[in-house]
């Protein structure tokens, strides 16, 4: 029997915030067409069908694992760019597998970097003046079987 998930709601305004984030979100899946940029608003949201690692991490459960639809949302974006990933396959899914945060620290005039990076070798950079990230889960989990596996997951290598 599992325990049931308690939604939860997180804001990213440094990097220490951003790693914890990201580590939440590992194993995302993201439809392409939710994923949208509001460039005269300067946010970009998307929609994903988050594994609930708190769960797994905390030990409450085995199988079957939960999943549950999250918002996330980046403010303060000044661009946007896509590497590997063609924005006309809006049936296609992406699984996200990190978030890096200003890596090589801010340009000349102080912006950073946001790169979302997907299986496959896709990413997402997003260029922001800074960092003012939130997600929140939205809805009822529901089971789910399968649970993300990683190569040299528990081979000590």
């Amino acid at each position: 029997m599992t325990a049931e998930h308690k939604p939860i709601r997180l804001l990213a305004k440094d990097l220490e915030d951003m790693t914890v984030l990201s580590s939440m979100l590992q194993d995302a899946l993201v439809p392409l067409s939710d994923v949208q940029y509001a460039a005269q608003d300067q946010t970009f949201i998307l929609v994903l069908n988050r594994f609930c690692w708190e769960d797994v991490r905390a030990g409450k459960h085995t199988e079957p694992y939960r999943r549950v639809l999250s918002g996330l949302r980046f403010d303060h974006v000044r661009s946007v760019a896509f590497r590997g990933i063609d924005r006309n396959e809006n049936d296609r899914v992406l699984e996200l597998l990190t978030i890096a945060y200003c890596d090589g620290g801010p340009d000349a005039d102080g912006n950073c970097n946001i790169v979302l990076h997907f299986s496959g070798g896709g990413a997402i950079r997003l260029t922001v003046s800074g960092l003012a990230c939130a997600m929140e889960d939205m809805g009822e989990s529901w089971p789910t079987r399968w649970k993300p596996g990683h190569e040299n997951e528990g081979t000590g290598g």
